[in-house]
């Protein structure tokens, strides 16, 4: 609620004046929860994001292979023993390098 109080007569000038600044702080009023939320949403969302980042990077820790099993550990050992190096390293290190 806004209210002004004024002695005297009141020309409808100020009335229309009186008017515009009540709407502009309702319009201020009105937005600044929807604002803080927004922001507030915003910066879960960027939380959120980096720790699915990092959780990506710690899925890829085997190259194009996702997850972190000791299996897919063994079956990629196996991989880096019998796949040709080319000269650049074996299959994992190239691949976790990606």
């Amino acid at each position: 609620m806004f209210a002004v109080f004024i002695r005297g007569n009141v020309l409808d000038e100020d009335r229309r004046w009186a008017r515009v600044f009540a709407d502009h702080i309702a319009g201020a009023i009105a937005t600044r929860a929807p604002l803080r939320k927004s922001q507030r949403l915003k910066a879960e969302l960027e939380e959120q994001n980096a720790y699915l980042r990092e959780e990506v990077v710690q899925a890829r820790a085997f190259g194009d292979f996702v997850g972190q099993s000791a299996a897919l550990g063994q079956i990629v050992s196996q991989i880096d023993l019998v796949a040709p190096t080319e000269g650049l390293g074996s299959y994992s290190r190239r691949n976790r390098d990606r």
